[in-house]
């Protein structure tokens, strides 16, 4: 149950953005509008400058 969500949402964050289509580049937006959570937000730069949390994108490595 949990891979589908770390793929889609999750991982975005370290996958290279020409290789993740249109429609599922919106589903970390939805999710970061609906629960504010301030890791994947900012590793995705929704909250700012990403490199204040270049620190967690290893555990996104691990997590890969």
């Amino acid at each position: 149950m949990h891979i589908p969500a770390t793929l889609l949402v999750d991982l975005q964050a370290i996958y290279p953005h020409t290789y993740v289509p249109y429609p599922v580049k919106q589903i970390p937006a939805w999710y970061v509008a609906m629960s504010g959570d301030p890791l994947i937000g900012g590793a995705m730069g929704y909250f700012g400058d990403k490199s204040r949390f270049a620190w967690f994108k290893p555990f996104l490595y691990l997590e890969l």
